[in-house]
């Protein structure tokens, strides 16, 4: 075995290692996590830049002849988008360019400096086209892969003339392209089984709220409800006498209050989960447009619209009360955060081995705080709300084995629900 190609399986293996306790690292740092939640300061943004021109110097200077220098600003770019991936490029960008140029490998000194920055460029516009998502592994391995081609592409295009750059590529382009692909899958990997675990974390949390409440509904709803019949009994006696000496209005008062209350505590009541359910096969797309007359009334009144785009799909197994009351409270959501009036879209679709239930307004957006909380009974911004809507979506999801994912922007909010 020769040096050369002992230098770079050495190289590899030293690259792979690093990178593997690189992502650990900055998966696990609260500015990353942060980031990941949502939460996309100035601060995290420079942080991330930071740690993964850090990780690019680190490589230029002590990478070895498979050194993966365009790695960090390359996944900073992946994820934090161009400005970070840009920032990250600085480090170990110009120390390549100073490095090689004091070598005499003006150049190659060139090519490095290039590449590096289209390196984070290239990674943030991916960022941008998957609208700030991490893509696949497969992917991202591909996306490595075909830019360390291009990189080794130009480096001969600049070079052409130099032996000594023709042969550097030519020893060291397959372990760069091996340790690319190897390494940008890896960090992404690791990242999204995080991403993963951090969501799974978060729904048993949410769960555990639910059942918490569902337990206290059972309890204590049935004890408040049976006083409050007993006085709206009297009330309603008093109101049929012509002599009562409450006001009449102080008396319609009382009702509308009791009657509100009643309301709240019939919600309550739904977070139970001693409820039975009644679930039969049926069609998703029956019960939409069953309920679109009264969907599209609600939203004629607040100035909005409602559209369906509703495919092809397989029948479900279904409670159809549970299910009418999920897109009411969905989209009466979607209508309040609209004061201004606009348009929500209702749209399902088969997707792999899912059936997926859509809703998206042109709303102002969710604050990334309150999208941590989201499904936290009695957590509501509206003056009137119990803070229940959303809660109940979740259990009545939970009991047919559902999911509910939220995405949202300044451009609106789209509820998915994964049957």
């Amino acid at each position: 075995m020769n040096s050369t190609l002992t230098e770079s399986i050495v190289s590899l293996i030293n690259n792979v290692c690093v990178i593997t306790v690189m992502a650990y690292a900055v998966s696990h740092s609260k500015c990353y996590l942060d980031w990941l939640d949502g939460h996309r300061t100035f601060k995290n943004k420079s942080y991330l830049a930071i740690i993964f021109g850090l990780f690019s110097l680190y490589a230029a200077a002590a990478g070895g002849v498979a050194n993966v220098r365009v790695l960090g600003p390359m996944l900073g770019g992946l994820i934090g988008g161009p400005a970070v991936g840009i920032g990250a490029s600085f480090f170990g960008g110009f120390y390549r360019f100073l490095d090689l140029r004091y070598a005499g490998a003006s150049e190659m000194a060139l090519s490095a400096l290039l590449t590096t920055f289209l390196a984070g460029l290239s990674g943030g516009l991916v960022n941008r086209w998957y609208k700030g998502h991490l893509p696949g592994v497969w992917t991202t391995a591909i996306f490595a892969v075909v830019f360390e081609v291009f990189h080794m592409a130009l480096t001969v295009a600049m070079g052409y003339k130099n032996e000594i750059v023709i042969s550097t590529v030519n020893n060291v382009a397959i372990p760069m392209i091996i340790s690319h692909a190897i390494g940008a899958a890896l960090f992404v990997f690791i990242t999204k089984n995080i991403m993963n675990t951090r969501k799974l974390e978060q729904e048993i949390l949410r769960l555990d709220r639910l059942n918490m409440v569902g337990q206290m509904a059972a309890n204590v709803a049935h004890e408040i409800r049976n006083p409050l019949t007993s006085v709206r009994g009297y009330l309603q006696r008093m109101q049929m006498k012509n002599n009562y000496s409450l006001g009449k209005e102080h008396c319609d008062l009382m009702l509308e209050e009791l009657d509100r209350t009643n309301l709240i505590i019939s919600e309550y009541l739904l977070l139970t989960k001693e409820k039975v359910s009644h679930r039969k096969n049926c069609s998703l797309n029956n019960i939409i447009n069953t309920l679109y007359p009264l969907l599209y009334t609600n939203a004629i009144a607040v100035n909005s619209t409602i559209t369906l785009v509703l495919k092809d799909i397989p029948t479900l197994y279904l409670d159809e009360n549970e299910i009418r009351q999920l897109l009411l409270n969905l989209v009466n959501n979607g209508l309040d955060a609209m004061p201004s009036g606009g348009e929500i879209v209702i749209h399902t679709f088969h997707k792999q081995d899912k059936v997926v239930l859509s809703i998206t307004d042109q709303g102002s957006g969710i604050s990334p705080k309150l999208m941590e909380k989201l499904g936290t009974p009695f957590l509501t911004t509206k003056t009137e709300g119990t803070g229940l809507g959303l809660p109940i979506c979740y259990r009545i999801a939970f009991r047919h084995n559902a999911s509910i994912e939220a995405e949202s922007s300044q451009e609106g909010t789209t509820f998915t629900v994964n049957f």
